[in-house]
């Protein structure tokens, strides 16, 4: 196995054992708490988040210095379909054809903003959506927002029936005020 073969499957690997970690609930057994298990709840939720931060912040830190670009945006945009496979695109099968109500549904959804013109489509919104940054970390590599375009590759390719091109025009967690991508059909 290559480097790179090795840092794809290791992502993809940590990412998700990173997913679970992070989206599962803290959940007690014991049913009514002391106030000594809540504050050591608490301190573990802490732990855990300022953990998961630290961890996300020093992966992307190692993928930006072991991989050129075009390695870290294919890297990214991989994992970015394969999390629209796993956990969009079941949802988002009943728009196949049918690129109106695709946009309608993300108006419907989205805290933002839609819009079609000339072949391309505007998405942006005011939060982060993504279970594994939208608490932090604030500011994270460029290169990580790489894994939004490979979502929206996914379900507008899946949609439309033909390759489309994705860019990342503004990222929250690259420091503007919204994210917003640009979908060239």
């Amino acid at each position: 196995m290559n480097r790179k073969e090795f840092l794809t499957r290791s992502l993809q690997m940590c990412i998700g054992c990173g997913a679970v970690a992070t989206l599962s609930p803290l959940v007690s057994s014991a049913g009514e708490q002391t106030g000594e298990q809540d504050a050591a709840q608490q301190e573990a939720t802490f732990f855990a988040e300022h953990w998961r931060e630290q961890w996300i912040t020093d992966l992307m830190k190692t993928i930006d210095g072991q991989l050129d670009e075009t390695e870290r945006i294919a890297l990214m945009q991989a994992n970015g379909r394969a999390c629209a496979t796993r956990t969009s695109r079941p949802s988002m099968e009943q728009f196949t054809g049918d690129l109106d109500g695709l946009l309608d549904n993300f108006r419907d959804k989205l805290v933002g903003e839609v819009v079609q013109r000339d072949g391309k489509v505007s998405v942006s919104w005011d939060r982060c959506y993504c279970p594994i940054v939208k608490n932090g970390p604030a500011v994270i590599s460029d290169t990580y927002c790489y894994c939004t375009t490979g979502w929206f590759h996914e379900i507008f390719e899946m949609v439309v029936g033909k390759p489309v091109s994705v860019s990342m025009d503004e990222s929250i967690k690259r420091g503007d005020p919204r994210c917003k991508v640009t979908v060239t059909l």
